[in-house]
């Protein structure tokens, strides 16, 4: 059965006016509250765009071109198949850089980073954290975020 219901496109910015996510829904007021109740980045939104479309088939193409063009921090689904560079650190480099670390110097958040690395994109090495036993930290050395400024770069002016 195909959903006629009228769907909306929604675009989440940040202040800069880069957008932080897409997501569709029948209710997008539904969805951007729970977005803001569960969401990491809904801190750093400052606008939200909102589309409609006749039909969820249309705005669901409309949000995968949307995903592919602007590749939003936000968004792991509809990522195109291109595999990503992966920005390892060998064993025997200095690691520095915690997951925070990353965020600031890309001006993105800490969930941003660890999306990145979901997605293959930034390899960390995880250490222990010097005052639990449970929880550990991510480290990332200079080379592999300098490889990756050079790739957001080129990614940013494409």
């Amino acid at each position: 059965m195909i959903d006629t219901r009228r769907t909306a496109l929604y675009r989440i910015y940040d202040a800069d006016d880069r957008m932080l996510y897409a997501g569709i829904g029948f209710n997008p007021f539904i969805r951007l509250t729970r977005h803001g109740e569960e969401k990491d980045w809904w801190e750093e939104a400052a606008r939200v765009d909102i589309e409609w479309f006749d039909t969820r088939a249309e705005a669901e193409a409309a949000e995968v071109r949307t995903i592919e063009q602007f590749r939003p921090p936000g968004n792991t689904k509809h990522i195109p198949v291109q595999p990503p560079p992966r920005f390892e650190v060998r064993p025997d480099e200095e690691a520095p850089y915690l997951t925070s670390h990353v965020a600031q110097a890309f001006r993105v958040s800490t969930t941003t980073v660890v999306n990145w690395e979901k997605r293959g994109m930034l390899i960390p090495i995880r250490r222990p954290h010097p005052r639990s036993t449970t929880k550990i930290n991510r480290h990332y050395s200079e080379r592999a975020v300098r490889e990756f400024a050079d790739y957001w770069e080129s990614q940013s002016s494409a």
